[in-house]
């Protein structure tokens, strides 16, 4: 097998693993799920699995990770359509939000993993973050002027810090999942009064 084939393959075992993780944490929730069950759904070995994944928390945050890169993915086409950015920041986790609901397990351990985890778990979450951050600045651009003085890096800022605290507020069970996407479009709506100027 030549290495572009040997790569291939690697990656289509990758995304077997992951649509196998995406499918089972989604209809039992991640306490319910064993690493044995993802491979027996792959269709892989148990050593396979672990050399792509590592971990069972490994494979939820590559899942959580994954559901907040189609956030992202909504948010651009709402902004691109001429939603606000409070509505855009609020469709960034609604996908997390929604796999939540289903299965609360699911965000809480998401959370610790990324916050306390392993230091490479950790670390996606960081590169993770940065990319939201980033995307932000993009959406900032497309949808409004800064006022003088405002870096818009300094505003994605503010914005990412009002989803991951309503994050962490859903996932600790302080506010129903419900109501964490308003919450965030109004909170987010709130911060940016003062720093931004629509465009006309």
């Amino acid at each position: 097998m030549t290495p572009d084939r040997r790569e291939q393959a690697k990656a289509d075992r990758w995304a077997r693993i992951l649509a196998a993780a995406t499918e089972l944490f989604a209809e039992q929730g991640y306490d319910a799920v064993t690493t044995r069950d993802v491979a027996k759904a792959a269709g892989v070995g148990m050593g396979t699995l672990f050399r792509h994944a590592g971990s069972k928390p490994a494979l939820l945050v590559h899942v959580m990770n994954d559901l907040l890169d189609e956030g992202v993915r909504r948010a651009g086409a709402l902004v691109d359509g001429g939603a606000s950015i409070g509505r855009a920041s609020a469709a960034i986790v609604e996908p997390l939000i929604a796999e939540g609901a289903s299965h609360p397990q699911n965000l809480r351990a998401y959370q610790r993993e990324t916050l306390f985890g392993a230091p490479d778990l950790r670390l996606l979450a960081v590169e993770h973050l940065t990319v939201l951050e980033s995307t932000l600045v993009d959406l900032l651009a497309a949808h409004a002027r800064r006022r003088p003085g405002v870096e818009a890096s300094e505003v994605a800022h503010l914005v990412s810090a009002v989803v991951t605290m309503e994050l962490i507020r859903a996932g600790a069970g302080r506010t129903p999942f419900d109501e964490v996407a308003p919450r965030i479009e109004r909170s987010v709506e709130l911060v940016l009064t003062g720093l931004l100027e629509p465009r006309p």
